[in-house]
């Protein structure tokens, strides 16, 4: 199970400490991908932060050191100390507080293990194609620059990926794309599902998180989108279609 973090305000401090106690007591914290979604019967647990925010030094990054957590920091290389002004799109007032800078992000070298989120944090499916090559390539190359480690990994902003996309992540040399959802619908060894968290889950919430009990949220968003629909061009009804994919997913259960 890979975990999805944004920032940590002051006043969220206490509570993330008490979700990263829980991550501990309930599974193994690792650092590896490929382990982390291993499957359903293993409790290995991922930890990863968006966007780079301050808090994520201040905050967080200390209650991870005090268990032993090794989280995985997604950098936007060319806002480096700037506002997150693209968290207006999903919040209703941007966070308070700055990226990280150049010189904050060496100083966590040796605690961190870094990965991109592109240069500017655009929705990649709505670019031009060699705006997508730009922006995953240049983060790579930027980052690697700064910070003098390899980075292997890239997460695409608010989740949104196309075929594409995909490409020109691979061809960047990229080993993973990191999305927003906690599981594919279509399976992938290159693009990763996590889940999304935030320190002010209920503890009941954060532990079925932990547990790998959200992996069920893509096939129900396709579920919500064919009822929202009453009939397609087909004739098919979405009551037909969503009674098709529940007797799928229940055979591969």
């Amino acid at each position: 199970m890979i975990l999805l973090y944004h920032d940590i305000p002051d006043h969220q401090r206490t509570a993330f400490a008490r979700q990263m106690d829980i991550v501990c007591r309930t599974a193994t914290p690792v650092a590896d991908p490929t382990a982390a979604t291993a499957g359903m019967h293993r409790r290995e647990v991922m930890v990863t932060f968006d966007d780079g925010f301050a808090s994520f030094a201040t905050n967080a990054l200390p209650e991870m050191e005090k268990r032993g957590i090794v989280p995985t920091l997604f950098v936007v290389s060319g806002k480096l100390g700037c506002r997150a002004d693209w968290a207006c799109n999903f919040r209703d007032e941007l966070p308070k507080e700055n990226l990280l800078t150049a010189e904050q992000l060496r100083e966590l070298s040796s605690k961190v293990i870094f990965a991109s989120q592109t240069i500017t944090h655009p929705m990649l499916t709505e670019i031009p194609a060699d705006d997508v090559r730009r922006e995953v390539e240049g983060s790579r190359r930027e980052l690697e620059s700064l910070l003098g480690c390899p980075i292997n990994w890239i997460c695409v902003p608010y989740g949104a990926f196309n075929a594409h996309v995909i490409e020109c992540c691979m061809a960047a040399g990229y080993e993973h794309l990191f999305s927003t959802l906690p599981d594919l619908v279509v399976k992938s060894d290159f693009v990763i599902g996590r889940v999304d968290a935030e320190p002010w889950d209920w503890d009941l919430e954060f532990r079925l998180k932990v547990a790998g009990c959200y992996r069920w949220l893509p096939w129900a968003f396709r579920l919500k989108r064919m009822i929202t629909g009453l009939v397609d061009g087909s004739g098919t009804s979405a009551a037909q279609k969503a009674n098709s994919i529940i007797s799928a997913e229940a055979v591969k259960r």
